[in-house]
């Protein structure tokens, strides 16, 4: 799993040759975004061959979360083909992370 930054968000994205793109906006105080990174990592390790993961510090940069409207973390974003497919705010469960994941597979 790679961190993005404001200064390589787009590069990132952009080049990812995969059939995802998962992006979890979070910060360290967060204990929503605590809960969400078991899911991630999970979600990392089973679908390496299909979905890139990256994980977006906001406390390390503002831009790219204004930009895309971030307002409050976690935030999830899911692209395909360069374009956001789906974004959800707030902790998702497994459950539902894993059917989305599925459904646009």
């Amino acid at each position: 799993m790679k961190e993005l930054y404001d200064n390589n968000y787009y590069n990132e994205i952009l080049s990812s040759r995969k059939k995802l793109v998962i992006v979890d906006f979070w910060a360290s105080w967060c204990s929503a975004c605590q809960m969400f990174s078991f899911i991630f990592e999970k979600i990392d390790k089973q679908y390496s061959n299909e979905i890139d993961c990256f994980k977006f510090s906001t406390e390390d940069g503002n831009i790219i979360p204004r930009e895309l409207d971030i307002t409050m973390i976690p935030t999830i974003i899911i692209y395909k083909g360069n374009k956001v497919i789906f974004k959800i705010n707030g902790l998702p469960t497994e459950q539902m992370i894993m059917k989305k994941i599925g459904e646009l597979l």
